[in-house]
């Protein structure tokens, strides 16, 4: 109980002059929520340690859309004054407005892929994020509370392996560094992180502080609203999957990954996890099922005794779809479901379905979604 009453009093009352405390709470949250394989004990200190790599990734997420707005939004207070990590940000944003903006991005680093003249600019981007939250909201968060730097705690374990010879998603994950936070907390992010995140807090704490610092008013809440809401994900597509599975339909019979129906001329693209969720576009996320099935199934969560049925079909796709596109494939499993294991192991792909099964039971069990089976 004195875990929320701390974090309430943090973020509706402890002095802010940035939206850096914001920022950090919201992605150690959802790092909690969708990344919890990377998370471990610290026994004898009662914590969970967890990456620093994947907040610097939510915050490159969040601040994007920011500062890509036609109108300018107040991150800190006073209207000359602008983010630590901006001017790294800004060429970015520049190089990818004539495309899809940050989906587009996004996409070039889950593939690193990042182009040669943008490379310096985004490492640069990485380790200023990095800096920012151990020196910024990582540090004086609690201070209102007398636990000032007590909560998250920097471990100053960087691993050395360097961006500039790999700039993949999965080395910026490894090579920030780690931090804890009492397993107190971490128990009150998992349970109550979603509220927290949601309408009534965290987030529209942050939309009425940009509002605020604005001297025209010029730009409205809901809009505030909208370019915060940001997904990794352009749209659900799922495009490039279904031309996989299309191809491998003409050569072989297809069935249905949750009824082991064959599939004819009514195959749909389902998301394991609902795109309504998670925003997630993994080619592991996509498997082909009967348009029946799909619609039944909308944006519920498959349950675990249904996952367990259907194993040896859902792991079946995933090794045509891995053998197809082994980069892809593997670089979205390693971040989203199976860390520090090599894919090569003949075990990944069953590791990467026990990680999916658990992920399922705990939006079930501990979130309160929807469970179904066909």
């Amino acid at each position: 109980m004195q875990t929320l009453k701390d974090l309430t009093y943090i973020i509706n009352k402890e002095s802010k002059t940035a939206t850096y405390k914001f920022a950090l709470i919201r992605s150690v949250i959802e790092s909690i929520h969708k990344y919890d394989h990377y998370c471990t004990d610290v026994k004898e200190e009662n914590t969970k340690q967890l990456p620093i790599g994947l907040l610097v990734i939510f915050w490159i997420k969040y601040y994007y859309p920011i500062l890509a707005y036609k109108k300018q939004i107040p991150q800190i207070t006073g209207n000359k004054n602008s983010l630590s990590f901006q001017k790294h940000l800004i060429p970015i944003i520049s190089h990818y407005e004539e495309s899809l903006g940050f989906p587009e991005f996004y996409k070039d680093l889950q593939n690193n892929k990042i182009p040669d003249t943008l490379k310096e600019d985004v490492i640069k981007l990485i380790r200023d994020i990095n800096t920012t939250i151990i020196n910024n909201p990582m540090k004086y968060i609690g201070s209102a509370i007398g636990k000032k730097g007590e909560i998250f705690k920097y471990q100053n374990d960087r691993k050395t392996t360097s961006l500039k010879k790999d700039l993949s998603i999965i080395n910026i994950v490894e090579s920030c560094g780690t931090y804890t936070i009492p397993k107190s907390y971490y128990s009150a992010f998992t349970l109550l992180g979603s509220y927290i995140n949601g309408d009534n807090a965290l987030l529209f704490q942050w939309i009425d502080f940009s509002y605020r610092q604005q001297i025209n008013k010029n730009i409205s809440k809901s809009e505030i609203y909208q370019v915060l809401q940001t997904k990794d994900e352009y749209s659900r597509d799922t495009k490039d999957i279904k031309k996989i599975y299309t191809d491998l339909k003409r050569k072989e019979e297809l069935k249905c990954a949750w009824s082991n129906k064959t599939i004819k001329d009514d195959m749909h693209i389902d998301h394991i996890i609902p795109y309504s969720l998670w925003g997630n576009n993994d080619f592991w996320n996509l498997l082909p099922t009967k348009q029946k099935y799909n619609s039944s199934k909308t944006d519920k969560i498959p349950s675990p005794n249904l996952l367990l049925l259907r194993k040896k079909i859902i792991i079946d796709y995933w090794s045509k779809v891995f053998n197809i596109a082994p980069n892809r494939f593997t670089n979205e499993a390693i971040i989203a479901l199976c860390r520090n294991h090599n894919p090569n192991n003949d075990k990944f792909l069953d590791l990467c379905f026990l990680s999916l099964k658990n992920k399922c039971q705990f939006l079930i069990d501990t979130q309160g979604y929807v469970g179904w089976e066909p």
